[in-house]
């Protein structure tokens, strides 16, 4: 397949076990998938003893299988798991940021990703990417972000300090063709990571949504009906219920990513094992289907 994978961990330690998680990566792991992502305050289940928690279940089966070749997404910013406000993306706090995710990532710590930045003061920004460059090139991982609302004035920023290796997540409608935040001639070392590609856990019908599953857990009640329209819903059942190769929402948002251009890849986030075989089954079919 021409894009890369990364496996999602929002919900480790939540409606994901440690268990699970641990399937999860023995089965990524053992299909060629390195990519993972994660954050400081994941799970973001307003508990505070379960901070860093989907982190720790990495460090831990990184140590117990002895693998330093995976490549994880660290976000930072977010100060706890209670869905607040509250941020701190300053040099003292990134500084603090490298040092956990060393400490529990070590040589598989891949991005260090800056995570909802609403700040509109350019200095600040501007400290806030030297730092992160200098520590990048100094430990050899990547300047991230995601969720940053000055997009032109953190294009400005990376191209004047020169940052070499850049992967941005950014969330997009799970059935349409990606928008790129940067100059890519600019930045030849970008890269584009969709989040999200099922409509942050969209199904077709709204009755069809476990009690566990993201939307029923974090979203409001009326997220289904706001974010699918009829036309929407119509359109993709139809391609569906026509297409040999594509027999699910989920599957139709893959397809879409695989065949955007602008994307170096996206991120999955199964909740059961069965899910993760799916994703994986599909990816080897469509692969047949795309050459």
């Amino acid at each position: 397949m021409s894009k890369k994978i990364c496996l999602g961990t929002a919900m480790w330690g939540w409606s994901v076990n440690k268990n699970t998680a641990f399937q999860f990566l023995d089965m990524f792991y053992s299909n060629d998938g390195r990519h993972l992502d994660t954050a400081f305050n994941y799970p973001m289940n307003g508990v505070e003893s379960d901070l860093l928690h989907a982190v720790k279940i990495i460090s831990e089966w990184t140590r117990v299988n002895n693998i330093d070749d995976l490549k994880v997404i660290f976000k930072y910013g977010s100060l706890d798991n209670k869905k607040s406000p509250d941020s701190d993306l300053g040099i003292l706090n990134t500084q603090d940021m490298f040092d956990i995710a060393n400490e529990y990532l070590g040589s598989n710590l891949y991005s260090l990703m800056i995570h909802w930045d609403n700040r509109t003061d350019i200095h600040s920004i501007d400290e806030t990417v030297r730092c992160l460059d200098i520590l990048g090139r100094n430990h050899s991982f990547n300047v991230g972000l995601s969720g940053i609302k000055e997009v032109d004035c953190y294009h400005d920023i990376l191209t004047k300090l020169k940052v070499e290796c850049v992967d941005h997540e950014i969330k997009n409608a799970f059935n349409s063709v990606g928008h790129i935040p940067f100059n890519l001639s600019v930045l030849p070392d970008y890269r584009l990571w969709a989040y999200g590609i099922s409509g942050s856990g969209l199904k077709l019908e709204e009755k069809d949504y476990r009690v566990d599953s993201y939307v029923k857990l974090v979203r409001s009640d009326d997220f289904h009906r706001e974010r699918f329209s009829d036309e929407d819903k119509t359109a993709i059942k139809s391609y569906i219920e026509s297409s040999d190769v594509v027999s699910n929402l989920y599957e139709y948002s893959m397809l879409i990513k695989e065949l955007d251009h602008n994307f170096y890849g996206y991120i999955v986030s199964p909740s059961r094992v069965s899910q993760l075989e799916q994703i994986i089954s599909f990816r080897e079919k469509l692969g047949k289907t795309l050459r």
